[in-house]
This record gives structure tokens, sequence and C-alpha cells, in this order.
């Protein structure tokens, strides 16, 4: 009997190690989709400062045909250089424990132009491990030409006021001109 016992505690301790090897699988597995849900681009970056992580999404926002080409790399090697001071800052802010953003333009791997607000945040490490940090990218290229295009038409409409104004003058002392030889 003391055998079928050891038996039962050596199955009890399998069939738990296997349901909790399966609640993992499903908590990744639930992960994995929230994070595919997105459209945004999730990044996770180690201490290094390196891409441990890039959701699908995100390659394919920014055009990653293969993402062990980025995976390893440091996450500047998405940015053009003269955005990377910007990078480089807002991953010190969340080293430090605060949250960064900021909002850059960055082509994309195949050079399509893109504009993206950025926020960064510390991962507490795990058992001690070096924090890591998350980005969240979103892409408001959009947003930014609709901004351009704003920013042209209220250009031509001061420029037109401003053409309707001296005309209306021009008019003006014109008619007045014309009053005065009448009388």
């Amino acid at each position: 009997m003391g055998g079928s016992g050891t038996l039962t505690g050596v199955t009890l301790d399998v069939t738990d190690r296997h349901l909790a090897e399966e609640r993992l699988r499903e908590s990744e597995a639930f992960a994995h989709r929230v994070l595919g849900a997105t459209t945004d681009c999730v990044a996770v970056v180690d201490a290094e400062g390196q891409i441990a992580f890039l959701n699908e999404p995100g390659r394919c926002q920014k055009e990653i045909d293969d993402l062990s080409a980025v995976l390893g790399q440091p996450l500047e090697v998405l940015w053009p250089a003269e955005a990377v001071p910007v990078v480089r800052a807002a991953m010190a802010e969340a080293r430090a424990g605060r949250p960064a953003r900021f909002t850059a333009f960055g082509p994309t791997a195949k050079g399509a132009p893109r504009w993206r607000d950025v926020s960064f945040s510390s991962l507490p490490g795990a058992n001690g491990e070096a924090p890591r940090l998350l980005a969240v990218a979103r892409d408001v290229t959009a947003a930014k030409e609709a901004e351009a295009v704003l920013r042209e038409n209220d250009a031509r409409l001061r420029e037109l006021a401003e053409t309707l104004e001296d005309r209306v003058r021009e008019e003006v002392a014109a008619r007045e001109t014309a009053q005065a030889r009448l009388v």
C-alpha cells in the first residue's frame, strides 16, 4: 500500500506541474494576443538599451521584414541620427523611474516617412534582475500631416487677408481721389 501511496503522490506532482505549465502557456498566449491586439508598437528594451522584444504590430508599423535583425540591437537603430539624443534622454528618464515621452520623426526600415509619439516607462526586473524599459510608440503621421496642412492654410488665409486689406485700402484711396477731383 505504501507503494501505491507514493505512486499517487508522484501522479499528483506530475499533474500539478502539468496544470501549472498549461496555465503558464495560456497566460503567455493571452499576453501575446493582448500585445498583438494593439496597433501601437510595443518594445521591451533590456538594461543595456538593446531591443529584447518587439510586438508584431510594431514590426509591421516599422516595416521590419526580419525581426531577428533588430532583436539584440540598440533601440537607437530604429531612429535617424537626429532623433537619437531625444531617444537616449527619454530612456535615461525612464531608467531613473520617471515616465518619459517624446514625438519625433523616424522613417520605417523601408524609408516611409513616419512620426511617432513614444512613451517610456521602467519595468522592474524580476528576482533582482536589472529593470527593463517599456516603449510604446503610436504612429501619429496622419495627425502631423494634418497639422502641416492647417499651418499652410492658416498662412494662406493670413496672406489673403493682408492682400485683401491692401486692396481695400487701394480702392478706398482711389475712390477718395476720384471724389476729390469731382469737388
